[in-house]
């Protein structure tokens, strides 16, 4: 793999982002997260090779006790290239918590 992320990857307007699902998959250590970008479009980005994956998301109650509607929306999500060709990436979702996760590729399926 390349140092840079693939063009389509790098291409896309992550921030302000909203979560739809993710899948991990035991079989190939790959993980997949489910965004609505901003512009309404649907994507599945794949991260092969998945490790350290760490999901800290929180979806509090109200004041009045009623389940929180909103979706975990990201306010920023980072790429950093790591030693032995892999990378780390952290989506921020602000109050709501963190996911973030080291890969060796990724892709938009």
């Amino acid at each position: 793999m390349s140092l840079d992320l693939p063009p389509d990857i790098a291409a896309l307007r992550l921030c302000d982002a909203v979560l739809l699902g993710m899948a991990w998959d035991a079989l190939t250590s790959d993980f997949r997260v489910a965004l609505q970008l901003g512009d309404k479009k649907h994507v599945t980005l794949v991260f092969r090779w998945a490790s350290d994956l760490r999901i800290d998301l929180a979806f509090p109650r109200t004041p009045l006790g009623v389940r929180r509607a909103g979706p975990a929306m990201t306010s920023d999500v980072a790429f950093s290239h790591l030693d032995c060709n892999r990378w780390k990436a952290v989506f921020d979702f602000g109050s709501q918590g963190v996911i973030q996760l080291e890969f060796d590729d990724v892709c938009v399926a």
